[in-house]
């Protein structure tokens, strides 16, 4: 298995932040249920602390596959690629 990832955050304000990640991994093994497969994804991150301990989180992530691996409509295991949107709350203890 191999694996390689960036990431960058920048300030866009006192209490807001952008971020770019990037992923990628290949599955070169034989035995593996993965095998030959190598998926890449790509993630936008933007973060609001609205206190010391509460943060927002609004993420946007497109992922990619050079088999089919991931779910549609249709079932699991019938698309090359996927597009996710995610919205959290986080609160530090």
């Amino acid at each position: 298995v191999t694996a390689a990832a960036a990431y960058a955050k920048y300030l866009l304000a006192p209490k807001l932040f952008s971020a770019l990640r990037f992923e990628a991994v290949t599955d070169d093994r034989l035995n593996s249920a993965f095998a030959d497969t190598n998926l890449t994804s790509l993630t936008g991150t933007f973060d609001y602390a609205a206190s010391d301990r509460l943060l927002y989180r609004l993420e946007f992530r497109q992922d990619w596959s050079n088999r089919l691996v991931f779910e549609s409509d249709a079932g699991a295991g019938t698309k090359k690629e996927r597009f996710t949107t995610t919205f959290a709350l986080a609160y530090k203890f």
